[in-house]
């Protein structure tokens, strides 16, 4: 596994201030191949050592596929649960 780039990292340093102000929702938007996967999962396992819940909204199901994936690889021990309810039409 390699190492968050800086730009994950300080999108995640940006985070953790968010909400350790007390914040309770965030949102992360950025180009695809930027790493929001990673970042992402980075996030949830920092959410769940703090007993927080965490949801990611993904475009498709491809994507969905590859976070749980990518998520269950890096994290088992991360209890990822996946819904999804068919294509926009």
């Amino acid at each position: 596994n390699e190492p968050l780039h800086q730009s994950q990292i300080e999108a995640l340093q940006a985070e953790k201030k968010f909400l350790e102000s007390g914040k309770t929702t965030s949102h992360i938007v950025q180009p695809g191949g930027s790493g929001k996967t990673r970042e992402g999962i980075a996030l949830a396992y920092a959410m769940h050592k703090h007993n927080r819940n965490s949801l990611f909204v993904v475009p498709n199901q491809g994507a969905l596929e590859d976070f749980v994936a990518k998520a269950k690889e890096l994290c088992p021990d991360l209890d990822v649960g996946a819904v999804y309810a068919g294509e926009k039409r």
